[in-house]
């Protein structure tokens, strides 16, 4: 998304995240987990975004 439509969403338009790969990391045990957006428009795939670990509703 180009960043005039994400302001002209206003506050909903910054819950968008990034285009690219979704990748989710499942930590040993499967208590918590991590979900990174990684860019796909190239072979380095750099990390557009991230979230903290997050426990999982075991």
């Amino acid at each position: 998304m180009v960043d005039s439509n994400r302001s002209r969403l206003g506050e909903d338009g910054l819950k968008i995240k990034p285009a690219g790969h979704v990748v989710t990391r499942v930590y040993p045990g499967g208590e918590k987990f991590q979900i990174f957006v990684l860019n796909d428009r190239n072979e380095a795939y750099e990390i557009l975004y991230k979230t903290g670990e997050i426990k999982s509703n075991n």
